[in-house]
């Protein structure tokens, strides 16, 4: 069996939690232990906050605020209308620690057709549902592992907010090009030498008007979960990042 490091998991519920989500939440929580001793997963749900930036910050700051023996080494963050298989966010928490690493699983932009929600920094052949790990300049927030040890370095290197939280996650101009919350952490992550992965292996679903797989987002991909993503020449950054 393998060990799943004691962890936090922050459920971001703006407008409310997808049924699928839900189902995701608690099929993980009921798999997730360590050498068959109690759960160590801390489930919390981050509630009516329409500024995301702002959720993820104050997330992250409570995470280190947090007691170091029940919120564990790795935050999770998860959006209300992402769902997964059950070990998804375990195998995620894991590659995290191990490689010391953002890691997030690649999913669909919620608009039909319009792609994955990540910039890759690779070159190579991938298939979702294979445990491989591809280099990233970003990667979306909505299913990420960060360890403990990134986030307190950022924080290290920016101001808090006289409200006691440090804006880690607040968007910013990075070479003229806006950087949306998730890409902005990842960005200042990369700053301080921190590796950006995402993970082949999660096969997730983000709900619109319909629950998209990654697969989904180019119309005329086979169905089959293992789906091959060639990305033959890294993809350069556009001076418009939509999600």
């Amino acid at each position: 069996m393998n060990k799943n490091p004691t962890a936090t998991l922050w459920l971001f519920a703006y407008g409310g939690i997808t049924g699928p989500t839900h189902a995701s939440v608690i099929s993980e929580i009921l798999q997730w232990s360590y050498d068959g001793q109690p759960i160590n997963l801390d489930h919390k749900v981050m509630r009516e906050d329409a500024l995301i930036s702002r959720s993820r910050s104050k997330v992250a700051s409570w995470f280190l605020e947090a007691d170091r023996k029940e919120a564990g080494d790795v935050l999770l963050m998860a959006d209300q209308d992402i769902s997964w298989e059950p070990g998804d966010l375990a195998l995620i928490a894991r590659r995290a620690l191990e490689h010391n690493a953002i890691v997030g699983g690649i999913y669909s932009k919620r608009s039909f057709g319009n792609g994955p929600a990540v910039v890759i920094d690779d070159t190579g052949h991938f298939q979702m549902g294979e445990d491989r790990l591809i280099n990233c300049k970003y990667i979306a927030a909505g299913f990420m592992a960060i360890p403990r040890a990134i986030i307190e370095a950022v924080v290290d290197a920016i101001p808090r907010t006289d409200e006691g939280w440090s804006p880690l996650f607040m968007p910013y101009l990075w070479d003229g090009v806006y950087l949306s919350e998730d890409y902005a952490f990842c960005q200042r992550a990369s700053n301080l030498g921190f590796k950006v992965l995402a993970s082949t292996a999660p096969i997730l679903k983000h709900e619109g008007l319909y629950a998209y797989r990654v697969q989904d987002s180019n119309i005329g991909m086979p169905e089959d979960r293992l789906l091959a993503l060639d990305f033959g020449e890294k993809v350069e950054l556009q001076p418009a990042l939509r999600r």
